[in-house]
């Protein structure tokens, strides 16, 4: 059976964000052959040039190809004003279980999660204290340090003394609430009130394209 129109979609944007990493690749490694792709490639010191010093900007482009590697693992590539790198992270298939387990955490109301014991009402739905919404169960602290580590924790390194993080997500990942991530590992006693909240220190913004960079008014979601 061939794929629906959804996977269709969604292989196709994967691909597109794919080759924006390539390109920015290839600025870095071969920037004289960059050149011959003329000036709609933009090169990483344009990039730059867009970045606030306290900004950092990360790109994930997700994958269940091992490209011969011999174990399949998705890609993170992040970008200041004075640096660049790249990181591994899970498989995309892996990513989107979790990206799905944390939006049903924190979700209002979301009917793909009516599965879950509280129904299509997560954790912070309206109704309760700690816990939520009458019904639902207490937030998952541990699964939003445990997306940290997956998502963010790889490029720890370029986050370090940045306070504005831009993320661009690929098609698996739009849907995790990136704002509900938490860096250290909770314990028995953490409450929302004194989990380790990555907002607590970063301000997020979610962007289409690092594309969008160059626009004079960058739309950050």
């Amino acid at each position: 059976a061939g794929q629906d129109h959804a996977e269709v979609s969604q292989d196709l944007a994967a691909g597109i964000q794919t080759h924006d990493v390539l390109k920015v690749q290839i600025a870095i490694e071969f920037p004289e052959y960059d050149q011959l792709f003329g000036p709609s490639t933009i090169s990483p010191t344009a990039i730059a040039s867009q970045l606030a010093p306290d900004e950092v900007l990360l790109l994930f482009v997700t994958s269940d190809d091992d490209n011969g590697r011999g174990v399949a693992s998705s890609t993170i590539m992040g970008q200041t004003r004075e640096t660049i790198m790249s990181g591994g992270t899970l498989t995309r298939t892996e990513l989107e279980a979790l990206a799905t387990r944390l939006r049903c955490q924190a979700a209002l109301t979301d009917p793909n999660c009516a599965s879950r014991v509280a129904g299509t009402r997560g954790s912070f739905a309206l109704g309760g204290a700690e816990g939520g919404a009458r019904g639902a169960p207490p937030f998952d602290l541990a699964l939003a340090h445990q997306a940290y580590q997956a998502l963010l924790a790889p490029m720890e390194p370029i986050l370090k003394g940045k306070s504005r993080l831009i993320i661009v997500p690929d098609p698996s990942l739009v849907s995790v609430p990136f704002h509900t991530l938490v860096r250290s590992a909770p314990t028995p006693e953490t409450t929302l009130r004194t989990a380790d909240w990555l907002i607590r220190d970063v301000t997020l913004f979610v962007a289409v394209s690092y594309t969008y960079l160059t626009l004079p008014t960058t739309p950050y979601v």
